[in-house]
């Protein structure tokens, strides 16, 4: 299997990635999902910025997603565990970078893994990542951007 430059390096590929994270897929599928998507989620998802985006409305955009079966129940759960403190509580609505964190999370994961010789967080954070990848290429698309180099 080709694992795409901006996946990074795993050792173990997901189980299963949603339709926003799909391995392979080519540019041109998150345009073809944003004809799909109700308006309403199509309007917040154009309104998104990965970099600066306030946690209500990352919560708001991985709802609609979900709702109409863009994103897995799990990689949802990622996003919203992804918008709280160490406590669970919910942070404070300043704004945070949602794909740095990303990368973060996922240099945390790989080196559980490597350490405890368990895949398991590393197989489930790259769930995460690649569908963090495919919603900033979806916002991306929706604002009519097309040469997009997207790390994350």
């Amino acid at each position: 299997m080709v694992i795409p430059s901006w996946l990074g390096r795993f050792d173990t590929q997901p189980d299963k990635v949603d339709a926003l994270g799909k391995v392979g897929q080519r540019r041109d599928a998150p345009a073809r999902i944003a004809q799909e998507l109700s308006p309403g989620v199509k309007a917040l998802v154009g309104r998104l910025d990965l970099t600066r985006v306030l946690p209500s409305q990352l919560i708001q955009v991985a709802q609609g997603l979900c709702r109409e079966g863009f994103m897995s129940l799990d990689v949802y759960y990622q996003f919203r565990d992804a918008t709280r403190d160490m406590d669970g509580k919910p942070r404070a609505e300043v704004p945070l970078d949602l794909l740095r964190e990303v990368r973060e999370g996922t240099r945390q994961a790989q080196a559980i893994s490597r350490k405890s010789g368990d895949y398991r967080a590393e197989k489930y954070h790259a769930e995460f990542r690649l569908s963090a990848h495919g919603l900033a290429y979806l916002a991306a698309s929706i604002k009519g951007l097309r040469l997009v180099d997207v790390r994350v």
